[in-house]
């Protein structure tokens, strides 16, 4: 009906979500503390935050 290949779905439901896309989601939650802690510090107080919360992770990552 969808005329979508089975192997690639089948993939997809072993494992919907990638490895990267968890980092990326625990990442977000570290920077959203981080801000909620202090909203008047920009992206580098950020960024060292979530280097402080053991991610390696460069400013302008945090920028984006």
């Amino acid at each position: 009906m969808l005329k979508i290949a089975r192997q690639p779905q089948d993939r997809w439901l072993e494992s919907p979500t990638t490895d990267r896309d968890w980092a990326q989601a625990h990442l977000t939650d570290v920077l959203i503390e981080a801000h909620a802690k202090d909203p008047e510090f920009g992206h580098q107080f950020l960024a060292d935050e979530a280097r402080d919360a053991g991610f390696n992770v460069s400013d302008r990552t945090v920028w984006k």
